[in-house]
């Protein structure tokens, strides 16, 4: 895994990642509970701009979503989206939806 303190992401989504931050330290959360979120946005992140989704939380929604776990329209990316849908972008879109309001 790459470092998650390496800050190798467009900076639209450092600037999303802080605005989620700064919503996560208003609510409360603890500093183990921060690290889990931001290694899933970066590991998350890492693999959506590689696999050519726009840098922006805005753009995924459940067509994305749906259309990258579906196997008639699967890639070689399909397994890991699965893995990481399953277990570190439902906390982390859930966390940040409530971070818009």
């Amino acid at each position: 895994m790459t470092d998650p303190t390496s800050p190798d992401l467009p900076a639209a989504l450092e600037d999303a990642w802080s605005d989620f931050r700064r919503s996560l330290a208003r609510r409360g959360r603890k500093p183990g509970t921060v690290e889990v979120y931001r290694k899933s946005f970066l590991n998350f992140w890492r693999w959506a701009v590689a696999d050519g989704l726009p840098p922006d939380p805005g753009a995924v929604d459940h067509r994305v979503l749906n259309w990258k776990a579906d196997p008639p329209a699967a890639s070689r990316t399909v397994a890991y989206a699965k893995e990481w849908l399953n277990d570190a972008l439902a906390p982390v879109w859930s966390a940040m939806t409530d971070a818009r309001s």
